[in-house]
C-alpha cells in the first residue's frame, strides 16, 4: 500500500486519510424544493406556491415558509436557494430561529445563493428549516425557487503550507 492511501484517522464511522473525500455533501435533505407542485411546505401569512416558485408578500407580521427536514443538531449544512425577484423593504430573508438553525439574516440577492450554517437548535413545531419575511418588512415581496439543503461533510479544515499540520 502506498503511504499516500494509508489511513491516517478514524472519525464518526468514516475511515479518513490523506486523499480527500470527492464526496463532500450529503443527500438532499428538502423535498419539493423546486416548489412544482403545492405540497411538502408549511406556510403562513401570504406565503404562496405557484408556477414552480414560492412568493410571499409583507406586512406587519413574520411569515413563515418551512419544512421538516431531517436536520441533526451539531452537524453543518449549506443551504442553496434562487431568488428569482426581491422588493422587500428591508432586503432581509431569514431564517427562522425556532427552526434547527440559529436565527441568522441569510443573502437576498437575485439569482443563485448559499450559505453554510451549523445546525444549533431544537426543531420546533414541526419546522427545521423555515424561511422568514420578519414583521419589520412592511413593503415589498420575495420569491424563491430551487431551495435544497444538504450536509457539509468538507470539514473544517484547511490545508496550507504555513499551517500547523506541516510543521
Amino acid at each position: 500500500a502506498s503511504i499516500l492511501l494509508t489511513p491516517t484517522a478514524y472519525n464518526d464511522g468514516r475511515m479518513l486519510s490523506i486523499k480527500p473525500n470527492e464526496n463532500l455533501y450529503g443527500s438532499e435533505l428538502v423535498t419539493n424544493g423546486d416548489f412544482a407542485t403545492d405540497s411538502d411546505w408549511n406556510k403562513t401569512g401570504t406565503w404562496s406556491i405557484s408556477s414552480g416558485q414560492a412568493t410571499g408578500n409583507a406586512n406587519s407580521t413574520t411569515q413563515y415558509l418551512g419544512q421538516n427536514a431531517s436536520i441533526v443538531i451539531g452537524k453543518k449544512y449549506k443551504i442553496s436557494y434562487t431568488i428569482s425577484s426581491n422588493t422587500l423593504s428591508d432586503d432581509r430573508l431569514i431564517i427562522s430561529g425556532t427552526s434547527a438553525f440559529a436565527t441568522t439574516q441569510i443573502p437576498s440577492n437575485i439569482g443563485e445563493n448559499s450559505i453554510t450554517l451549523d445546525a444549533t437548535l431544537t426543531p420546533f413545531s414541526g419546522y427545521s428549516l423555515r424561511f422568514a419575511i420578519s414583521a419589520t418588512n412592511l413593503s415589498g415581496s420575495i420569491t424563491i425557487d430551487n431551495v435544497s439543503v444538504v450536509e457539509d461533510l468538507s470539514g473544517d479544515f484547511t490545508f496550507s503550507r504555513s499551517s500547523a499540520a506541516t510543521r
